[in-house]
């Protein structure tokens, strides 16, 4: 395709979007280094402390993040004793993270640094408009956005829940369905899948067994 036929970058929603957010997530991030917290940890903290002890899919949901990015942040919270993750007594599959005393008072140690940035940045940008921001983005998560192919594979992970399978042969299939990556196996004689378990409601199982963050599939944000 010819250069002058392209659509010009800038253009792109998307581009803009995560341009911005790049931008941004860096000025943060200058600010929380010396606590030892990049942004999407200072993030999933605060999460934590605001909704309570929350499961791993829940918490993914809630960042508007796929299991494998979470995973990333969430394993050196865990390793340096700021969080907690422990089966919940109902469903020993599930998984539920829990803040410690000691990740509680590394995220106030972090709000004292988060504090001059948000004043910064609104003071660079308007407080205002700042605050426009903020709604304008909530409401752009808060739209849904389905792609013809990613509807399809939605739509595969629910035959599999009513009993209809891939053929025969097919080896694996990943999609984004009920807020987290699943990736379905389904073996060479077509007989069930791995890891979806057909129950009574419409939704998928949440088995948050081991710290398996993601699939081979899933992407990063």
């Amino acid at each position: 395709m010819p250069a002058e036929t392209l659509p010009r970058l800038e253009d792109c929603n998307c581009f803009a979007v995560r341009s911005a957010a790049r931008h941004v997530g860096q000025f943060y991030d200058q600010f929380l280094a010396p606590i030892g917290l990049r942004t999407t940890q200072f993030s999933i903290l605060a999460k934590l402390k605001q909704r309570g002890p929350l499961t791993i899919n829940a918490l993914a949901d809630d960042m508007v993040m796929d299991r494998t990015t979470l995973g990333r942040n969430v394993l050196p919270l865990e390793r340096d004793g700021l969080i907690l993750i422990e089966p919940i007594a109902s469903d020993r599959r599930a998984k539920e993270l829990h803040p410690t005393n000691t990740g509680e008072k590394r995220l106030q140690a972090a709000l004292k640094a988060w504090s001059p940035a948000q004043a910064q940045f609104e003071a660079t940008f308007g407080a205002k408009r700042a605050g426009e921001l903020r709604a304008l983005l909530r409401s752009v998560v808060a739209s849904e956005f389905t792609s013809t192919t990613q509807s399809a594979k939605t739509d595969r992970i629910h035959d599999l829940r009513r009993g209809t399978h891939l053929p025969a042969g097919k080896a694996s299939e990943s999609s984004y369905c009920a807020g987290t990556f699943v990736e379905c196996r389904v073996l060479d004689n077509g007989s069930a899948p791995v890891n979806v378990q057909p129950d009574a409601d419409s939704k998928l199982s949440e088995d948050d067994s081991g710290l398996n963050f993601g699939t081979a599939g899933s992407t990063s944000i």
